[in-house]
C-alpha cells in the first residue's frame, strides 16, 4: 500500500502501521437503518469504519479519523463491495473494491477462500492513477454470506429498493467489473450457458421488478392528478411532455423523469414500435448522445443483456452501462420494456467494450426505467420513456448533470420522428 499512501501525504509512522500491524475487525448491526458497520482498528489506534446498507443503498459518510476530510460512499453491486472516497482538499478520489473468491474449485468448500482487494487512487496532478492489489487468504470463520442471502435479508427488513446507489466520482483507468479482476471475461454466446436455474430466476425477477417500476411510475404521472403524486410537468421537444419528481423512497437518490409523446399514425402498429425500441442498434439512430449500443446476450428467461456507452460532456468522461432489458405484454394494447443495470458475469471487461478512440468511461447505474408503450382509445400510440440513473457525477458540475438528464427525456421526440420516417 506504500505507493498509494505516500501520494496521500500520510506520515511514515502511520504508513508503517497500515503495512505491518494486524487489524482487528468489529461488526455491528443497526436494525432501524438495516446497516452493517465494519470497524477496522490497527494496533496504532487508527480506526476506519465502513457502513453498508443491506438494501443496496449507497451510504455516504465522513471519515472522522481524518477530520472529516474524506467523504465516502459504500454499496453492494452483485458480489462486489464498492467504496468511493473523495478528498477535495487533496483533489483525490480513492476507489476500492472487495470480493470473496472461491479458489478451491468446490462451491461448498470455503477453506481456500480469498479476499481480493483493489484500490485505485486518482489525483488531478498525477499523470496516471496509482493502483494497488492485495490478496488475503482465509484462515478461519464461517463461510461468506452470498448476495442471494443478502437480498433475502434485505427483503425481510422491508422497504428496500434493489438498485439504489449513492454518488461517486470521475473514474479513470481500471474497471471494477467482476470479470475484470482476474482478466477479461468472455462475451455471452446467446445460449444462456452462464445461467443456471437460480441465475435464470434472478434475472427474470430483476426484469419483472423493472417492468413493475415503469408501470407504477407511468400510471402515477399520467393519472388524474399527477401534482398530488409529486410530479412536476413541463413541455419538451416536438410536443412531448416531461414529468419529474423526487424518489419517494429516498430523496438523496437521483430524480425520476418521464418523457411522453403521442404517435398519431394509424398505419404504425404497437408491435412495430415495440420491435423498433427492442433492437439496440436503433438507439444509435434516435439518441444523439450514444456512441455504442450492442447486445451481449439473450437469456432463456426472455431477458436481453445490452451494453451502452454515451458521449462525455464538456471535458468529462463518458458514461457506460451494462443493462438487463425485459419485455412484458401487460395487455393487447400495452407493452413495457423494463431496463435496469446489472453485473453480468459473462460480459467482457469494461475497457474491452469501450468505443474505440473515445477515451475512458465511468460505469454508471441505471436504477430503474425503460419504455411504456400503449395504444390509447383514440388509436394513437403513446410512447413513454422512464429514466432514473446514477451517473456517478461526483465532481461534475450540477448544471451539466441536470442538462444531460433533461436531454435524455427529450429522446421521445426523436423516437417518434425516426419511427414515422421509417414506417410511416
Amino acid at each position: 500500500m506504500s505507493p498509494l499512501t505516500q501520494h496521500l501525504g500520510i506520515p511514515w509512522v502511520v504508513r508503517q502501521a497500515v503495512e505491518k500491524f494486524t487489524p482487528q475487525l468489529r461488526y455491528s448491526y443497526d436494525e432501524e437503518k438495516n446497516e452493517l458497520s465494519v470497524a477496522t482498528t490497527l494496533t496504532a489506534g487508527l480506526t476506519k469504519t465502513i457502513r453498508l446498507n443491506l438494501c443496496g443503498l449507497g451510504v455516504e459518510q465522513n471519515d472522522e479519523d481524518a477530520g472529516g476530510a474524506w467523504k465516502s460512499s459504500t454499496r453492494i453491486e452483485g458480489t462486489v463491495l464498492k467504496t468511493v472516497q473523495r478528498n477535495d482538499s487533496l483533489d483525490a478520489t480513492l476507489y476500492e473494491t472487495r470480493r470473496i473468491i472461491n479458489d478451491s474449485g468446490d462451491p461448498n468448500d470455503h477453506s481456500k477462500d480469498q479476499l481480493w482487494y483493489t484500490a485505485q487512487l486518482h489525483k488531478d496532478n498525477l499523470p496516471q492513477d496509482i493502483i494497488v492489489n492485495r490478496y488475503f487468504d482465509r484462515v478461519s470463520g464461517p463461510p461468506p454470506l452470498d448476495e442471494t442471502h443478502l437480498c433475502s435479508l434485505a427483503e425481510e427488513r422491508g422497504g428496500c429498493e434493489s438498485e439504489q446507489t449513492g454518488d461517486s466520482g470521475e473514474k479513470q483507468g481500471i474497471s471494477t467489473e467482476e470479470s475484470s479482476t482476474r482478466g477479461c471475461g468472455t462475451p455471452g454466446h446467446g445460449d444462456g450457458r452462464v445461467e443456471g436455474h437460480d441465475e435464470g430466476n434472478k434475472f427474470k425477477q430483476m426484469g419483472e421488478q423493472a417492468v413493475s417500476a415503469v408501470k407504477n411510475l407511468v400510471d402515477s404521472a399520467l393519472g388524474s392528478d399527477p401534482s398530488t403524486a409529486g410530479w412536476s410537468l413541463s413541455s419538451g421537444k416536438g410536443g412531448s411532455r416531461i414529468f419529474q419528481r423526487e424518489d419517494e423512497t429516498d430523496r438523496k437518490l437521483p430524480v425520476v423523469g418521464i418523457g411522453v409523446i403521442l404517435l398519431k399514425n394509424m398505419d404504425i402498429s404497437l408491435e412495430t414500435v415495440v420491435n423498433y425500441l427492442a433492437e439496440p442498434e436503433n438507439k444509435l439512430e434516435f439518441d444523439s448522445q450514444i456512441l455504442k449500443a450492442v447486445k451481449l446476450d439473450d437469456l432463456p428467461c426472455g431477458a436481453r443483456i445490452m451494453y451502452q456507452a454515451f458521449k462525455g460532456q464538456w471535458g468529462f468522461a463518458g458514461r457506460d452501462f451494462t443493462l438487463l432489458c425485459y419485455q412484458k405484454k401487460i395487455s393487447d394494447k400495452r407493452v413495457i420494456l423494463g431496463i435496469c443495470s446489472l453485473d453480468y458475469p459473462n460480459a467482457p471487461a469494461a475497457a474491452d467494450l469501450w468505443p474505440s478512440g473515445a477515451g475512458t468511461f465511468v460505469r454508471a447505474t441505471f436504477l430503474k426505467g425503460g419504455y411504456d408503450l400503449q395504444v390509447l382509445a383514440s388509436g394513437d400510440v403513446q410512447i413513454s420513456f422512464v429514466s432514473q440513473a446514477d451517473l456517478k457525477a461526483y465532481g461534475v458540475p450540477a448544471w451539466i448533470n441536470k442538462r444531460v438528464k433533461a436531454e435524455q427525456l427529450n429522446i421521445v421526440a426523436s423516437i417518434k420522428e425516426h419511427i414515422e420516417k421509417r414506417f410511416g
